[in-house]
């Protein structure tokens, strides 16, 4: 199976296509449906916010494609996490989905609670019949991170203490070859 996000189609299981009537989510896979003609208009999609976005941990993920259309609305919206689809049931939780159509124009809107580094990703809206908009999301750990740099500020730490110790331990020595010295000049002497 291909999946190519960047067009406006997308390739279903066997190399099989979907009618403009047979809309529908085969076996958990994107499916690909036909060039629209004159007839059924004109479709443009994008996420707003623009391709990147960048999270904590722990916050919320706040998505909304935004389809324009110059006859009749996409029946369906989906929204796709790398290649798995997003909806209530997803085993991941915390999901809400929202679709709202007026005019020219269907937005869907995603929110994911508490993101976690697994929610990094491609995020896709695929809009029935319309091409796909995707976002890359980055999720950073921040308490990962301040382990991290508490990691890094021992080792730092103990490198110190380990050069002042060595330090140290040659200032003796030399103080200790200084004294047989002395010593060695007054017994010679």
């Amino acid at each position: 199976m291909q999946i190519e996000f960047g067009s406006t189609y997308l390739n279903l299981v066997a190399k099989q296509w979907a009618t403009y009537r047979d809309k529908r989510l085969l076996d958990g896979h994107l499916y690909k449906l036909p060039p629209t003609s004159e007839e059924e208009g004109e479709y443009g999609t994008h996420i707003v916010g623009g391709g990147a976005r960048f999270l904590q941990a722990g916050s919320s993920l706040a998505l909304e494609c935004v389809v324009t259309h110059t006859r009749a609305p996409p029946t369906a919206v989906l929204w796709y996490h790398d290649n798995h689809v997003l909806d209530y049931d997803a085993p991941r939780g915390g999901i809400s989905l929202q679709v709202e159509k007026s005019g020219q124009q269907t937005s869907s809107r995603l929110l994911v609670s508490s993101v976690r580094e697994s929610d990094s990703g491609n995020y896709t809206c695929v809009p029935v019949n319309a091409p796909t908009a995707s976002v890359a999301v980055h999720v950073n750990n921040e308490e990962q991170e301040e382990e991290k740099e508490k990691g890094e500020a021992a080792m730092e730490e103990q490198i110190e203490e380990k050069e002042k110790g060595e330090r140290m331990e040659k200032q003796e020595e030399k103080e200790k070859g200084e004294r047989m010295e002395k010593q060695e000049e007054k017994e010679v002497g």
